[in-house]
């Protein structure tokens, strides 16, 4: 374990190509263990098809199939839940990996920002948001985590009556096409068990990846804001030098805040359809758990709410980091407007102010990442979301207490 400690407790201070690495390191290797990374072609092939293959037939395909073998109202709800989620994932997959070409340019541009020369306070507000990074791809592995450990406990009861030689039937058939016993049954939660692993680290791989993202946006808003103050009315800088990521003219000024809308363009491009969908099965789930919640509270069946709570809890933790790194990125660019505001205006000439002015009209233009190209991700979208999902779940829980 003393590369894993290794790799944590070292410091972005090596080479620009180092940290470069070192700052895609988590979504890199999840990505790249679900095939979705094509970096090497051939292998990532193979293990994208491994990943697919074991969605379809130890989770989808099972789920479809559930739905012709349904009794009553519990599991139609359960299932289409199910399902929904894993198909959520395997379409993700899809869309991700054949989006490859603007993940490669989006890429190719946080290369170059770390290569580009910065003086030293431009490097020490890249290696810590680069750090920050680090710390919410940390929290997004514990938060999927503990919700994949949950899944374990599903096999204890059934581990020991296989010790004991007992022949049980948990009553909860994942395989319909599976006769009933403590083998069979065993078999089943060991395959769907395996099909949440693989699911669990994809959706790792892609919420740490648009983390990365939207955070390394952040440090070049803050290394720009920091050139606009520094602005001292010069219109563009003498031919021959290429240094517009450090300069501070006008002309290098509104480059620079173009090519990060474009950068934050591409990157809502390549993740917008995979959030709308998460939103949409998201709220489809909460509807099918909050119809299943009201009749077990209704039934007296208390222990169903702390699973319920549990299961939501994991769900929607990794959307709300999703859309507090958003709105991170949104508010680090309104604050390029404030950077412009804060200086000496009284202290400069009619010429420079002119450029201050339109620096700040520049700026006005919302940077933002979006669910569908119409929902905005921020806390307030998850708030609507979630709020809204509870009011439903509560008059639900209402309607069937009433009765």
């Amino acid at each position: 374990m003393s590369w894993l400690r290794r790799m944590w407790s070292r410091k972005f201070d090596q080479s620009s190509d180092d940290d470069y690495y070192r700052e895609i390191q988590i979504p890199r290797f999840f990505l790249a263990t679900s095939g979705i990374w094509t970096e090497h072609v051939k292998t990532n092939r193979i293990r994208f098809s491994i990943f697919v293959t074991i969605l379809i037939l130890f989770a989808a395909l099972p789920r479809l199939l559930g739905l012709f073998t349904i009794v009553n109202e519990n599991q139609l709800f359960y299932q289409i839940g199910s399902l929904l989620f894993y198909v959520n994932v395997i379409c993700a997959m899809f869309l991700l990996r054949f989006n490859s070409d603007i993940r490669r340019s989006v890429l190719a541009e946080m290369r170059d920002d770390w290569e580009t020369t910065h003086d030293v306070e431009d490097k020490q507000v890249m290696q810590y948001y680069a750090e920050y990074s680090r710390k919410v791809s940390l929290l997004v592995i514990t938060v999927r985590g503990v919700s994949l450990i949950g899944k374990f406990r599903s096999l204890n009861p059934l581990i020991t009556s296989i010790i004991r030689g007992d022949n049980m039937s948990t009553g909860k058939k994942k395989y319909p096409f599976l006769p009933s016993g403590t083998f069979f049954d065993t078999v089943s939660s060991i395959c769907y068990l395996i099909a949440r692993i693989v699911s669990t680290v994809t959706m790792i791989g892609i919420d740490t990846f648009f983390a990365i993202l939207t955070i390394h946006t952040c440090g070049q808003l803050v290394i720009l804001a920091k050139r606009i103050t520094r602005y001292r009315g010069q219109t563009h800088h003498q031919f021959g030098e290429n240094i517009p990521r450090t300069c501070s003219c006008l002309k290098c000024i509104v480059d620079s805040h173009v090519r990060i809308c474009d950068f934050v363009k591409r990157i809502d491009n390549y993740f917008y359809i995979v959030f709308f969908m998460r939103l949409l099965v998201g709220v489809i789930d909460l509807a099918c758990s909050g119809f299943e919640l009201s009749k077990a509270i209704a039934k007296g069946e208390y222990a169903y709410l702390m699973t319920f709570v549990i299961s939501t809890l994991s769900t929607s933790s990794t959307f709300l980091i999703n859309c507090s790194v958003a709105e991170t990125c949104q508010q680090a660019g309104y604050a390029l407007g404030d950077a412009a505001y804060s200086v000496e205006w009284i202290t400069k000439q009619p010429r420079i102010l002119r450029h201050l002015i339109f620096i700040i009209r520049q700026t006005r233009l919302p940077l933002k990442f979006t669910a569908g190209k119409y929902f905005i991700l921020s806390r307030s979208l998850f708030k609507e979301y979630f709020l809204t999902a509870m009011s439903y779940i509560s008059t639900l829980i209402t309607i069937k207490l009433g009765k």
